[in-house]
């Protein structure tokens, strides 16, 4: 994963990608659970040291997450306050039926333990709602179209990497796919582990396909060289839902959970997998399962996600568990994060009175409140 990073940093030449790569993956392995070598742990501190001074300046970050705040908070408001509109009449037949036969499902599939003012379809139309609106930053940063939303008053001077920083980043980048060939060898692992620099380009370069169907066929070439590289999935998994193919996007899925390994601390990619499956679980009827893949997502969410608290927190409510929904949401209001919208989700959660209407309708309100 350090590789892949660090080919990041390289490719776009920007700070913010560094510091985003630095606090979701560089700094947030567990080193503890990664083979004791003294050359892993030699390059790994001059990884920390290289890059740690480095990152972006305590203003800069502060500008940085505000832009993703602005956005996330109108992302979220903007989806969730047309949640009510789904449900209504005016609802298109095609979608109508998709939503109504998935609520079947999930009420003959034994979820039984439910908030009483979420219906079955309403819990299936917010759950899949949420789950496209509520995207972390580190995600959201890595959607080109946001590029430019993100960075917004943050100057490309601030943000450019030196001709001299870059050369470091890429001598220490040769020294990182050596040591992966020698640790390869002693270890006596297959050469599917070898990721090598040509291959990292044109992974990014499949990611950032725009064409839906051509990215699909771009990442599945890419298999034999990335299958045991957890990221891979996710990224192949997006990109085969978005073409259509949801039962290959669940194989994807299925892969991942071959080969992933606890190595991060928060672990993005874990997240993104365990959102897939409570979908999966509610559009079923399998309450365990949602339940299950929810506690997967708090054990790797960090306190700064607090998109993915929202999340959480709604998904917990709506199945029936208000008081795990609502410390969720209420751990973004005590550490200060998301609190426009964790605020006025949390005042509908402790009213007591809240169903789909009243939430879009909250939502909608704030949605206006911060585009004015």
């Amino acid at each position: 994963m350090a590789i892949v990073s660090i080919q990041r940093i390289l490719n776009t030449n920007d700070r913010a990608v560094l510091d985003m790569e630095y606090s979701n993956i560089i700094n947030n392995l567990k080193i503890g659970n990664i083979e004791s070598d003294t050359e892993i742990i030699k390059l790994y501190q001059e990884l920390m040291n290289t890059i740690s001074g480095k990152t972006l300046s305590l203003e800069a970050a502060k500008k940085l997450q505000a832009n993703y705040d602005q956005w996330a908070e109108q992302h979220i408001t903007h989806g969730v306050s047309g949640a009510a509109g789904l449900l209504k009449d005016s609802l298109v037949d095609s979608a109508k039926d998709v939503c109504l036969n998935a609520a079947s499902e999930l009420i003959t599939g034994g979820i039984s333990t439910l908030a009483n003012s979420f219906p079955p379809a309403a819990i299936v139309t917010v759950t899949g709602t949420l789950a496209v609106t509520c995207v972390s930053q580190y995600f959201a940063f890595q959607n080109a179209k946001l590029d430019a939303e993100m960075r917004r008053e943050l100057t490309a001077d601030l943000l450019k990497i030196d001709s001299e920083e870059h050369n470091r980043y890429n001598s220490l980048q040769t020294r990182l796919i050596d040591s992966a060939w020698r640790l390869l060898r002693q270890y006596k692992l297959p050469d599917e582990y070898r990721i090598v620099q040509s291959g990292v380009e044109s992974l990014f370069k499949a990611v950032n396909e725009t064409d839906a169907t051509k990215k699909v066929g771009m990442l599945r070439a890419l298999e034999r060289d990335f299958r045991i590289y957890p990221p891979y999935w996710i990224y192949r998994a997006e990109a085969e839902e978005i073409a259509g193919n949801k039962t290959e996007a669940a194989k994807c899925f299925d892969e991942l959970d071959k080969v992933w390994r606890p190595v991060l601390r928060n672990d993005q990619w874990k997240i993104a997998a365990a959102k897939f499956r409570v979908i999966e679980a509610v559009n079923s009827g399998d309450r365990k399962k949602a339940l299950d893949n929810l506690e997967v997502i708090c054990e790797n969410v960090s306190l700064t996600d607090w998109a993915d608290n929202i999340f959480v927190g709604l998904v917990y409510y709506m199945l029936g568990e208000q008081t795990k929904g609502i410390e969720r949401v209420e751990a973004n209001v005590s550490f200060g994060v998301g609190l426009k919208v964790s605020k006025a989700v949390l005042d509908q959660m402790k009213s007591g009175k809240m169903d789909v209407k009243s939430l879009s309708q909250a939502l909608e309100e704030l949605h206006i409140e911060l585009r004015s």
